[in-house]
């Protein structure tokens, strides 16, 4: 995770989803709205992360993540533009995420 903050420092997006082997809306996602392709089309604009919370609690504990799954939308310096507690369909996963990248976008370019 730490190579995807430091590949981020341009002001794109990451988006980290806290998942585990045994959680279903968490496979479920993976394998329906993540591989959708408008949603992939716009994971090539973001760092897109995996963090397997049985082997990194450590992560989960630090992001405050109880339940899986739990899908981050945070910028470079950690700030948290969005967030997301369970499966969604690949239309308001898009919409979800172009909204943070949009606002990952405007927070940059504010920086600047």
């Amino acid at each position: 995770m730490k190579a995807a903050l430091q590949r981020s420092q341009d002001g794109s997006l990451i988006v980290v989803d806290f998942w585990a082997t045994w959680c279903v809306p968490c496979v479920k996602l993976k394998k329906t709205t993540l591989v959708d392709p408008t949603v992939k089309q716009l994971l090539q604009e973001v760092e897109l992360v995996f963090v397997d919370l049985d082997k990194h609690p450590e992560l989960g504990k630090l992001w405050g993540v109880h339940t899986v799954p739990d899908v981050l939308f945070i910028n470079a310096d950690g700030r948290v533009f969005d967030r997301l507690k369970k499966y969604e369909d690949a239309a308001p996963f898009t919409n979800r995420l172009k909204a943070a990248i949009n606002a990952a976008k405007s927070e940059d370019a504010k920086r600047r």
